[in-house]
């Protein structure tokens, strides 16, 4: 793993312009010139150190902070251009690919045409498991109900890891008044669970 030293040695990183720069002169690049190459398959913008291809977001992370990023590192204008510090957010897995530019919809809710009253599935990820909160007649209303769950994870009201997952509406607190419409079906990645 590329140490601090290494990395500010060999790198200048100005986080109000997002924008990398060699402080040494290297095989094909020249001391000054701005770092980091764009692979559009992956639609980030990577830098090459020592062999190794890391993505830019989480070099500035690691320059700024002094320490790797133990979570993703997304961006909250949903531009991976934009390298600036204060754009990075450190986020879960599931919120950097609702995060990207391409999401068509809002975060955790998801059309269903088959379904004509309520076409928007609401579903959270949670330590490797789909959750369904329910159907709703909204885009809204979904991404309501996953945002008021998610909460409900984050500050300890529910467990979803702890607890039976098709009977989540009944840990959730009594203020959740979106959530406790949903269904409480559940999904998983492997039928044996």
């Amino acid at each position: 793993m590329l140490s601090y030293y290494d990395l500010t040695r060999q790198l200048h990183y100005d986080p109000k312009t997002g924008i990398f720069t060699w402080k040494i002169k290297k095989r094909k690049t020249r001391k000054g010139s701005e770092a980091g190459f764009y692979v559009p398959s992956r639609l980030y913008r990577y830098i090459r150190i020592d062999g190794k291809d890391y993505t830019c977001q989480r070099i500035a992370w690691f320059y700024m902070t002094k320490s790797w990023p133990t979570k993703f590192v997304g961006f909250r204008n949903k531009n991976p251009m934009d390298l600036r510090f204060l754009n990075l957010i450190h986020c879960d897995k599931y919120d950097l690919q609702s995060n990207r530019s391409d999401a068509r919809h809002l975060t955790g809710a998801h059309f269903r045409k088959e379904k004509k009253t309520k076409p928007w599935n609401s579903r959270i990820y949670y330590k490797g498991k789909c959750i369904s909160l329910g159907y709703f007649k909204t885009e809204k209303e979904a991404h309501r109900a996953h945002t008021r769950a998610k909460k409900d994870i984050q500050s300890g009201i529910i467990d979803f890891a702890k607890e039976v997952p098709s009977k989540w509406r009944d840990l959730l607190s009594p203020r959740r008044t979106v959530c406790e419409s949903a269904r409480g079906e559940t999904q998983t990645g492997s039928r044996n669970s």
